[in-house]
């Protein structure tokens, strides 16, 4: 769907879906410095394998 103006949009139009890029080891340690939420198993490697998982994962929000 392709929109040339806000007032073109009608009640029950589709939106296009979110494409988004790969979550990065980048995008995970920005976001850890935005939000503040510096919990090591979203950071670090060793913490998250001590801790039983393969690796760091995303934050639940970025995981949406």
């Amino acid at each position: 769907m392709k929109v040339a103006n806000f007032t073109d949009i009608q009640l029950g139009d589709a939106l296009p879906g979110l494409v988004a890029g790969p979550i990065t080891r980048l995008t995970l340690g920005v976001y850890a410095g935005t939000s503040g939420d510096y919990n090591p198993l979203h950071i670090d490697s060793d913490f998250a394998r001590q801790a039983g998982m393969p690796d760091i994962f995303a934050h639940g929000i970025l995981s949406c």
